[in-house]
């Protein structure tokens, strides 16, 4: 912060004197604020600060240092002598702060800092049966975000009793394929006349907190009912296909899919690109199918699709699951005792067919598990695109069985607490910022992140990327003719990752590595021209780059002396700044990120020997004042601004 006193002479010869002691020190007895823990309207009330005054201090001494800032009493804690305290109006919170804090009389004063519950529980009353959303961690998910009624998911199957009690209002009535007007055209009455479809949508998006029923996993979230399948459960792939296509022409995020067979459709699959083109995450049942031939499941299968397996309560292999190749993330799905609540998934039931609740199993009950993660994500990072919102879920799962991916679990049971938690910025395989050398070349495919991926057989051609962050995912493309490749982190040696595969999966997690410490880091992925017994050639590829960043909050405050403004991640140096320099602080501009786009600007990291702090900065020559006045040492760029 002292760097930032150089506009006047007589401030510069003060922010030599300041920096040799610790800048960000406080009056004993208050706590000192972090930028975790900010002076904003979103974490302490405006316009009202808490003062305690010192023992034995009298009611006229109080009334006169109230008198002095202008501010008036509302409410006190007698028995700790705290006073709440209103401000007048225009005097922002860290102004009212310093002035207090120089009264004699004062022993602290602080601002009135917002709390919350750390874990969201709903009261509807069957929540204490729902044993899934606490094995993914949905309440941890719950205290960021319970979705966003502009996130639609598009369940489509046999319908939606859309005026079922934990339902109703959030249904937006879709075409109904199977009950057909006489000329053969859909009616828009997608009434469920099954049950199926019902148990999906309150699993993915039931209303909650309403002291009703049921929790779902994305509360605020609307669900486009469409019926494809009839009565019986079951339907055609022009009907399927129909609906997808129409989910995603009427602004559906999330496509769940509850269903499948084992007929490859090149109509269903043409549906499923349609949507995926449409930026649409495709959800779908892997399959119950383990214990009678384990087949190959569609559309769980197709490149551009999570493709859901089942666990139990116990967080273990349901035993009907499919364990295929094309299995990527898991979720809760009931383990054979399906009208046992305490085993079985409870959910929604039209009570025109049976209950109003009813506890089923199977990867159909899993699947919406995920299309309600996805919403959760999609509304906190809307910026995301389908396949960094797919990857993120992989990327963030809990592993279970063999470590790293497997047949039975893919990358693992969904965590929704990390998942929403986890700030994550991708580098497509094109972007300039990765350092490719030797043979490479570009290939187009709609199944690749951002529609290309770059591929090399030669021997020692690699590519560098340099990131801040925490840790990094690898993303490729795995198939018959790949080979082998190493992996590289900060200059040693990972390891060799085989991209072999008997099948083309496409966004393949090649390589991850989390818990690095926050800073920067360099991942090398080096072609080693050999492969195993089996590939047809020794291909490596690169699809994109997602790492793992925290988001951290810029900001902004305005030198009334020079013009200037100044840029900071730290809300120590925003109240030194306010109290000493004189300086406005104008909110927060922006946040710090890894991802360097068009207009981007770079941030630059200082050391402060005497305080041992860090402090940021946009500008070049408060780098270069820094070194040669203050004593900072120079750590070069620490991130970029979005």
């Amino acid at each position: 912060m002292v760097i930032r006193l150089r506009v006047l002479a007589f401030m510069l010869a003060c922010t030599v004197v300041l920096s040799l002691i610790p800048v960000f020190e406080v009056s004993a007895g208050s706590p000192t604020l972090s930028a975790s823990n900010p002076v904003t309207s979103r974490d302490a009330a405006p316009g009202e600060i808490l003062v305690k005054f010192k023992p034995r201090v009298g009611v006229a001494s109080v009334q006169s240092a109230n008198n002095r800032v202008g501010a008036q009493k509302t409410n006190e804690i007698k028995k700790l002598g705290i006073q709440q305290v209103k401000l007048p109006p225009g005097m922002r919170v860290s102004e009212a702060i310093a002035k207090y804090k120089k009264m004699a009389d004062v022993e602290y004063a602080e601002p009135n800092y917002v709390r919350k519950a750390f874990a969201v529980t709903p009261n509807d009353p069957y929540y204490s049966q729902q044993w899934g959303l606490n094995n993914i961690n949905a309440p941890g998910a719950w205290d960021t975000t319970t979705g966003n009624p502009n996130v639609v998911i598009a369940i489509i199957d046999t319908g939606v009793d859309y005026n079922h009690e934990d339902l109703a209002g959030k249904v937006i009535l879709g075409p109904n394929y199977v009950n057909t007007d006489s000329a053969g055209n859909p009616t828009y009455d997608p009434i469920d006349d099954n049950g199926h479809g019902t148990e999906v949508a309150g699993i993915a998006a039931a209303v909650t907190n309403n002291s009703i029923g049921i929790a779902g996993v994305s509360w605020g979230s609307k669900i486009l009912a469409i019926k494809a399948l009839d009565k019986s459960g079951t339907g055609y792939d022009s009907d399927i296909a129909k609906g997808i296509v129409y989910a995603a022409d009427h602004g559906a995020k999330i496509i769940n899919l509850s269903l499948g067979g084992p007929n490859n459709s090149r109509v269903l699959a043409d549906a499923i690109e349609y949507a995926h083109e449409n930026n649409c995450v495709i959800t779908a049942a892997g399959g119950n199918e383990a214990q009678s031939g384990n087949t190959v499941e569609y559309p769980a299968a197709y490149p551009g699709v999570i493709a859901v397996a089942a666990t139990g309560s116990n967080n273990d292999w349901a035993s009907y699951s499919n364990y295929k190749w094309y299995i990527d993330v898991a979720a809760p799905g009931g383990d054979g005792y399906p009208n046992d609540s305490s085993h079985g998934i409870l959910s929604c039931y039209p009570d025109y067919l049976g209950p109003k609740y009813l506890s089923d199993q199977g990867t159909s009950m899993a699947t919406p598990f995920v299309s309600g993660l996805v919403a959760l994500v999609a509304a906190e990072y809307p910026d995301r695109t389908a396949d960094q919102i797919t990857r993120s879920i992989e990327e963030l799962s809990t592993d279970l069985g063999t470590p790293g991916r497997d047949d039975y679990f893919g990358y693992g049971l969904i965590n929704a607490q990390k998942t929403v938690g986890q700030n994550i910025n991708s580098k497509e395989d094109a972007d300039a910022s990765i350092a490719y050398t030797g043979n490479w070349s570009s290939y187009s495919s709609t199944h690749a992140s951002g529609g290309e991926y770059k591929s090399s057989s030669t021997a020692g051609s690699s590519a560098v990327y340099s990131f801040y962050g925490t840790g990094v995912t690898w993303v490729a493309k795995k198939s018959p003719s790949s080979g082998i490749a190493k992996v590289y982190i900060d200059g040693g040696l990972e390891g060799n990752i085989d991209l072999y595969s008997q099948n083309d999966i496409w966004q393949y997690l090649a390589y991850k590595i989390d818990g690095l410490t926050l800073g920067m880091h360099t991942i090398k992925i080096e072609v080693t021209g050999t492969n195993n017994a089996n590939p047809s050639g020794t291909e490596v590829n690169i699809d994109a780059l997602d790492m793992f960043t925290p988001i951290i909050p810029l900001y902004r405050l305005y030198n009334k002396y020079s013009g200037d403004h100044f840029y900071t991640t730290s809300s120590d140096e925003v109240i030194f700044a306010e109290n000493v320099a004189g300086y406005t602080y104008e909110g927060v501009a922006g946040y710090v990120s890894s991802t360097k786009t068009a207009g981007t600007t770079e941030l630059y990291r200082l050391y402060n020997k005497y305080s041992g702090d860090h402090f940021y900065t946009t500008s070049s020559d408060e780098v270069i004042f820094a070194e040669n006045v203050a004593g900072y040492t120079y750590e070069g760029i620490a991130a970029y601004i979005w």
